[in-house]
């Protein structure tokens, strides 16, 4: 791509629309990204020592890499129905209570007091979970940073939760990055 000079132009109309379409759809999916958390949460919060298999977890990182950045509707979408069933599955599978889609991006525009500590998680949840999925691709799974993924992500959609609260979680995930990068270095 050229290094260009001078006023950023807008898309086109038809570009603009494909544009807010695929930003709905992410919406979308890290709302029922939320809702996986949940659930997977709620199965390791009714059997102490349970950690949910590896496909749980794959699902959920899926779901927060694509809610971000380059992707496409279809892919989206895909993934969506990917992170539904399986919440559903570990529901019915484990006779939990199934999180319910809870939409971040909108409480974050109603939560001024949390709202940037919200964001920060999110963020480094997104770059955790990219990073472990890559990692499980590779055969590399932690049962820690996955329960701390899930945690953390059912925590956002509590509400009333205190800033600090959202705070120590962000740190907790960002001190997990390290983590999955050693994850990713193969074996000498």
């Amino acid at each position: 791509m050229p290094h260009i000079h001078g006023a950023v132009a807008a898309v086109s109309d038809a570009e603009s629309k494909e544009l807010v379409a695929l930003s709905r759809a992410q919406s979308k999916l890290l709302a029922h990204s939320v809702g996986l958390g949940i659930t997977l949460s709620n199965a390791m919060s009714t059997m102490p020592g349970f950690i949910p298999c590896g496909h749980a977890f794959s699902e959920l990182f899926l779901g927060l890499k694509f809610s971000f950045g380059e992707a496409t509707l279809s892919e989206v979408e895909a993934v969506t129905d990917g992170v539904c069933a399986r919440a559903k599955h570990i529901a019915d599978h484990r006779g939990v209570e199934q999180g319910k889609p809870f939409d971040l991006i909108a409480f974050m525009k109603t939560e001024e007091a949390t709202a940037a500590k919200l964001a920060q998680l999110v963020a480094s949840l997104h770059v955790l979970a990219s990073l472990a999925e890559r990692a499980q691709r590779l055969g590399a799974t932690n049962n820690e940073l996955n329960k701390a993924i899930a945690e953390s992500l059912a925590l956002t959609a509590q509400l009333g939760i205190a800033s600090e609260e959202v705070a120590q979680a962000a740190d907790k995930i960002a001190q997990l990055i390290p983590v999955a990068l050693h994850m990713l270095q193969p074996a000498e």
